[in-house]
């Protein structure tokens, strides 16, 4: 049996959970809201599924001896809170559950959460996201180190802005500033139960910079079907009206995208990951992993015939984005619009720091070209005088030529008449 690569699951004494049934069964009951697909989501029928929930169901059939886990709706923000600098919900502290699925183990959350371990190696990359202006300029630069900047958090969802510190700007190779501007959070309110949906309001209302969220939320939310769980009106537009700046940025995940988070101490890591191990070296984890289309991001067993790595966009580095933003993923070279900034009352920062390099080269090459055309202006001009003169001088020898043949026959004739007069004169008497 293949051994995961990535995922040591430690075994050691269980340490207590919420409770158990008359068999000896532990029960574990964990949160996860419906708008995360397709880890977390709702069927057609507004009944619970996803990846993360049909993965704890497997668990229930692998160790029906030992736990039986309950899965029920709960709000993200009451799993992990990032208030007060991060730490867990209040679902969880106030015993309503003992943990919730699906949550992508970072180094924030690693001081502060107890996880198992990941049912999926996927790691998932985080990015920045930030409006376009009409000519599809991005309101920040890539390679900007964000000084100044106001930034918006999705709240309870990771990346957390105190991630930033863990990942590289994939532009300049380089830490971001240690003096990044206001950062807002956006949490869900009567209105708007997706922070997600939140977070793109306040941007498009101009009240933060860039979002720093998950480099593929865009791509989940741009398309919507029936019975979607986030605003499809918000999210329409990648390419247009918004798109990612960085993306690939791994630097803040310790480990892929666990089967369930709970507070330290707990100990039901410990209970969880003996069974997720079994499950997760069988083929029913493969046909899961089919049943979702992710198998690139499974982790690969005995019945996984090849190893697709992902190679969707939001997984490269922006340094290896091209062209320009309208497929929603800008590169590098792409040069924030400023006067976006002035008019709309963006809030500060460096921008694109090779702004004036760049200005300078298209000034330089600009008067190369005036240059060039006008030496090529000034050439066409002489040739044009040098074929004049040429034909001048050309005309001025065919009417001398004409002169002297006139002269050349007047000559001749006048010789003639002379000629005639003496003969005449010899032959009279």
């Amino acid at each position: 049996m293949t051994r995961f690569p990535a995922v040591l699951f430690a075994v050691s004494i269980f340490s207590g959970m919420s409770a158990s049934s008359g068999d000896g069964v532990r029960i574990i009951r964990l949160g996860m809201d419906t708008n995360y697909p397709p880890y977390a989501m709702t069927d057609d029928e507004g009944n619970l599924t996803g990846f993360g929930y049909d993965f704890a169901q497997a668990i229930n059939s692998i160790c029906p001896s030992t736990v039986r886990i309950e899965v029920v709706k709960e709000l993200w923000p009451n799993c992990w809170t990032d208030d007060d600098g991060g730490g867990i919900g209040k679902a969880i502290t106030d015993n309503v559950i003992d943990g919730c699925i699906s949550y992508v183990h970072t180094y924030v959350r690693d001081e502060k959460a107890e996880f198992t371990g990941a049912m999926l190696d996927d790691n998932k990359a985080a990015g920045l996201l930030t409006l376009l202006d009409a000519g599809g300029n991005p309101r920040v630069s890539g390679r900007d180190d964000l000084a100044g900047r106001t930034l918006i958090d999705v709240a309870g969802w990771a990346p957390s802005p105190d991630g930033l510190k863990f990942v590289t700007n994939q532009c300049t190779g380089s830490k971001y500033s240690d003096d990044i501007g206001d950062v807002l959070v956006a949490e869900v309110d009567e209105e708007n139960a997706n922070p997600n949906d939140v977070a793109m309001r306040m941007l498009r209302d101009g009240e933060g910079d860039a979002i720093f969220l998950m480099a593929d939320q865009a791509s989940h939310y741009s398309s919507c079907t029936e019975g979607a769980v986030h605003n499809c009106e918000l999210w329409a537009g990648q390419g247009t009206d918004y798109a990612y700046v960085q993306t690939g940025q791994f630097g803040y995940v310790r480990n892929g995208t666990t089967f369930a988070l709970s507070e330290i101490g707990s100990g039901i890591h410990n209970l969880l990951e003996p069974c997720m191990a079994e499950f997760m070296g069988g083929i029913e984890y493969y046909e899961l992993c089919a049943r979702y289309d992710i198998i690139d991001k499974c982790y690969k067993n005995d019945y996984f015939d090849e190893d697709r790595r992902s190679e969707a966009p939001f997984d490269k580095p922006t340094s290896e984005q091209f062209g320009d933003c309208s497929d929603g993923y800008c590169p590098c070279d792409s040069i924030a619009a400023d006067d976006v900034l002035s008019d709309e009352g963006g809030s500060g920062g460096d921008g694109y720091e090779g702004f004036p390099v760049v200005a300078a080269v298209g000034i330089a090459f600009g008067a190369a070209l005036i240059l060039v055309a006008a030496m090529a202006a000034m050439a066409a001009v002489a040739m044009v005088r040098k074929r004049r003169r040429v034909q001048e001088e050309k005309e001025q020898t065919m009417n001398q030529a004409k002169e002297l043949k006139q002269r050349v026959l007047t000559s001749g004739a006048a010789a003639a008449d002379g000629t005639a007069s003496i003969s005449t004169g010899r032959h009279s008497h």
